[in-house]
């Protein structure tokens, strides 16, 4: 990198926080290279030493810092490119630890608002999605959703008469799936009225699945003659779904699609 410690680096550091709106001043002009600075209410380090470096969030409750980033001075060719590469790290971590990913795509492999992975990046990705079976009704999409899906299997395997296992595959019964959800959001709507109601068999087993289970289910449960095909919004949903929630809402919408043709 350009020497930190020629002749007006050290206000070149503090011009080029300026022009990104935050702030940063020189410290030590070598052995290590220390520049310090604020982004948007947080406190932030970058020291530089032997072609090594290390950004830190500055913690001013006492805690001890973080550390966003480490690197070579390959990043770091001008003090202005230290401070732009600081600014960004540090602005990027707090969008990070802001962001809920309220409204990002249920395929997406990443947040398009912050950057953050939202589908497990360890779990390979699927390039070539199973087809839906040729001219299939979306009754019968529903038992290929299962099979892509065999947690949900799981998830409702509890249910009295929903799910049976037939020459070791999974026989889905949606109508009897949709009857237990039904009841149970009805219970749950007569409970928190304080209205006397009769408690769904399947009460107990729904009420400790989580949010992103519950929906899965009902994403699955829009499928069957007697429910309504409408369905959840998944726009509305997504923020409830964790990374198997996502994988079956992106197969869900595949089904809508396909339906609606």
């Amino acid at each position: 990198m350009t020497d930190p410690w020629a002749a007006g680096s050290a206000d070149e550091v503090a011009t080029a926080a300026a022009d990104l709106g935050a702030t940063a001043t020189q410290e030590l002009d070598a052995f290590p290279w220390v520049i310090t600075g604020t982004a948007d209410g947080a406190g932030w380090s970058l020291r530089e030493r032997s072609g090594l470096y290390e950004i830190h969030l500055e913690r001013d409750d006492g805690a001890e810092r973080v550390l966003l980033r480490t690197g070579g001075d390959v990043d770091l060719p001008s003090p202005t490119a230290a401070v732009r590469l600081a600014v960004a790290t540090v602005r990027t971590h707090l969008r990070q630890a802001a962001c809920t990913h309220t409204g990002a795509p249920v395929e997406a492999a990443w947040c398009p608002w912050c950057g953050t992975p939202i589908s497990d990046p360890a779990l390979p990705r699927d390039p070539d999605p199973a087809p839906l079976p040729d001219g299939a009704t979306v009754h019968q999409s529903a038992q290929w959703l299962l099979g892509r899906h065999p947690h949900m299997a799981r998830l409702i395997e509890s249910l009295s008469g929903t799910v049976e296992i037939v020459d070791g595959e999974p026989e889905l019964d949606l109508e009897a799936l949709a009857a237990a959800l039904v009841a149970f959001e009805a219970w749950q709507l007569d409970t928190l009225l304080d209205q006397a109601t009769t408690k769904p068999e399947a009460a107990d087993h729904l009420a400790m699945l989580s949010k992103s289970a519950l929906t899965q289910l009902r994403m699955l449960a829009t499928l069957s003659y007697a429910g309504t095909r409408t369905g959840p919004l998944v726009s509305e949903v997504a923020e409830d779904l964790d990374n198997l929630g996502r994988a079956v809402a992106a197969d869900w919408v595949r089904i809508i699609q396909a339906a609606i043709g």
